[in-house]
């Protein structure tokens, strides 16, 4: 079959995503830590891409608020945030809780069995590994927001996910020590018996219990961080209410 003469885009377009996916990675992942500056010689040695996809996968970075374009002076990867975290917790808290309470009566058998095989998981020994109870608890997750499919829902915790992975990586130490899950097995119990309300009111006692408890812990560790965050003067308070 003959090559068409006629340039195709593809390659630009798997190019700029590739340098996006790098340069995201190398973030999340701590290669690149924060405050990092980020230069464009550096980038374009290392990724072996010109400029301008660089320029572009830096700019999309900018906007999920990963990397800090100062005009006349620098690029560089955005401080972790815990007060941050602790906003984007409520909001996908709210999220799923929402979701799960509609989705429930539409899971398949397959979408059960995957629920049983994960949640196994998570109180298991994989469980007890920090850098696995994250990813398992995103799949969990991922189960009942993909068969919800709702495509403004999918695209917040896509959008939240690698300011989440920065934090649990950075403090990864912490979250063994302190889950139990046991929220978590409620929830996915309770959708097994085809109880949508109480699920998503499972879900809802995780984000308040378990992931407060661990907002605290980081915000403990970064004084400066707690000190700014609205809610600590009242987190106290309203876990004892809950």
């Amino acid at each position: 079959m003959p090559v068409p003469k006629k340039p195709s885009v593809t390659p630009r377009l798997l190019l700029r995503d590739q340098v996006y996916d790098r340069i995201l990675t190398a973030i999340v992942s701590g290669e690149f830590e924060p405050g990092r500056t980020l230069s464009d010689k550096e980038l374009e040695a290392w990724l072996g891409a010109s400029r301008t996809p660089i320029r572009e996968a830096l700019g999309r970075l900018a906007n999920t608020g990963l990397v800090e374009v100062l005009p006349q002076k620098a690029t560089r990867v955005a401080e972790i945030d815990p007060v941050q975290f602790g906003e984007m917790m409520e909001v996908l808290g709210a999220l799923y809780a929402a979701a799960i309470r509609e989705v429930v009566p539409l899971l398949t058998d397959a979408d059960r069995k995957k629920l049983t095989t994960l949640l196994k998981k998570l109180v298991g020994p994989a469980g007890r590994k920090a850098e696995q109870a994250p990813v398992i608890l995103t799949e969990i997750f991922e189960v009942y927001i993909t068969r919800y499919d709702n495509r403004v829902l999918l695209r917040q915790p896509a959008r939240f996910d690698p300011h989440v992975q920065r934090i649990l990586r950075t403090h990864s130490d912490q979250i063994s020590r302190t889950s139990t899950y046991d929220a978590i097995r409620e929830m996915v119990e309770a959708t097994l018996a085809g109880d949508a309300l109480e699920a998503s009111r499972a879900c809802t006692r995780y984000f308040e219990s378990e992931v407060s408890d661990f907002h605290a812990q980081i915000l403990a560790a970064s004084p400066e961080a707690a000190l700014a965050s609205p809610s600590a003067s009242t987190s106290a308070p309203t876990e004892k209410a809950s």
